[in-house]
């Protein structure tokens, strides 16, 4: 029996504004995919949480995006 791990909060936060940031520049996954030099698999696992990116990643992802990456720790 396989078990699926519950996706954290604060991961599932930011695939939600990765997911909103791409369409409001009207870019598909494919296109987000072609200007990250990635898949668009993986693009669909960033959005829904699945993949656990660093923050290297994030900040490729903002660039693509024309956003920041800002962290707050609590």
């Amino acid at each position: 029996k396989v078990h699926k791990q519950a996706i954290p909060s604060e991961r599932f936060d930011v695939a939600r504004q990765i997911k909103a940031a791409r369409r409001g520049l009207g870019l598909s996954q494919e296109q987000f995919a072609k200007k990250m030099g990635v898949i668009q698999q993986y693009v669909s696992s960033l959005e829904t949480g699945r993949e656990n990116i660093t923050l290297d990643t994030l900040r490729k992802i903002a660039g693509v995006l024309q956003k920041r990456v800002v962290v707050h720790l609590r």
